[in-house]
């Protein structure tokens, strides 16, 4: 996977309530790797219907964060459980959430890595293997090279 394609936090299997658990408990890691305060996270994750774009498709949620204050992209990806409704982001529910947050001025950068993003997470295979995927690495090494995984397959 292209660089700035990169999944860096992985949380597989976890059993969050509502949305915005997934988002406060990505807070403290983001911020680390981002340069951005927890607590501006968290405000910003606080009123996620306002300041995020997300798309669900087939059981994935892709979550869109552009904001002021990452000195780089990071991106979250988690396996949950059971499906969660992710109204009022988006209209349906999903298993597998992919959270990008980006600084304002990646622009074409933040677009090409949407793309990849959203292509993977279309791909039904790759989806259904990480659902059934025990640890963070096994995840991590599958989405770094998903058509090496499906040439193997």
């Amino acid at each position: 996977m292209p660089e700035n394609s990169r999944i860096d936090l992985v949380h597989p299997r976890i059993r969050p309530k509502t949305a915005h658990q997934i988002f406060d408990g990505f807070a403290e890691e983001l911020s680390a790797l981002s340069d951005c305060s927890n607590h501006f996270l968290k405000q910003v994750f606080s009123a996620p219907e306002t300041n995020f774009r997300a798309s669900l498709h087939e059981g994935t949620a892709l979550v869109d964060l552009q904001i002021h204050g990452p000195r780089r992209s990071v991106i979250a990806l988690a396996t949950l459980e059971e499906p969660l409704d992710f109204m009022p982001l988006a209209e349906g529910s999903a298993d597998i959430v992919c959270f990008i947050l980006s600084p304002q001025t990646d622009g074409a950068v933040h677009l090409r890595t949407l793309s990849r993003l959203s292509r993977l997470l279309k791909n039904t295979d790759f989806c259904e293997n990480i659902r059934k995927m025990p640890d963070a690495e096994t995840i991590r090494m599958l989405a770094a090279n998903p058509e090496g995984w499906l040439l193997a397959a």
